[in-house]
């Protein structure tokens, strides 16, 4: 019997989630580019942890940057 792992209580979860990212080429087959997401996951509704507190939501940043070349006429990235 799982009924211990859920409550009544009724729960909303939501939140913005802004993203962004740019690329530039300065050379036909040379690009960079930059990103940045910030991420949330809700909770499951009417999730709770085995002490009986409620889960909550988990939010996350990222950034990423990088470089990318094709080679052999675009055959290889």
């Amino acid at each position: 019997d799982h009924s211990d792992w859920s409550t009544n209580e009724p729960q909303t979860d939501s939140a913005w989630s802004p993203r962004v990212g740019l690329v530039y080429k300065p050379a036909e087959h040379w690009s960079l580019y930059v990103s940045y997401a910030d991420t949330f996951e809700p909770a499951w509704p009417g999730a709770v942890l085995a002490d009986g507190s409620p889960v909550t939501p988990v939010k996350t940043k990222s950034y990423e940057a990088g470089t990318k070349v094709d080679l052999f006429e675009d055959t290889l990235s």
